[in-house]
């Protein structure tokens, strides 16, 4: 089980790795950031709000928010909805 410690969007004031897409968050940019734990580790989230909302809804979607493979799963997820 996941444990969200902190959630915010603040502006980025240095430039941030997106933990979904890869790209770069650059400064001035308002992006998701978060604070998160399980039973045996503590870590951070920083996400494009656009990579997380799509991250969200795919987690939503498969009914878990743990064990998401890759973002080409999470995009090819997407892209399916978009032409269906």
């Amino acid at each position: 089980m996941t444990w969200t410690l902190s959630d915010s969007e603040p502006k980025a004031r240095v430039r941030h790795i997106c933990d979904c897409c890869r790209k770069p968050i650059e400064p001035g940019v308002v992006y998701r950031r978060a604070t998160l734990a399980d039973s045996s580790d503590f870590w951070e989230w920083k996400a494009h709000l656009e990579c997380d909302e799509i991250y969200q809804a795919y987690s939503r979607s498969i009914g878990e928010w743990e064990g998401v493979n890759s973002w080409a799963d999470v995009l090819e997820w997407r892209d399916g909805l978009v032409t269906s």
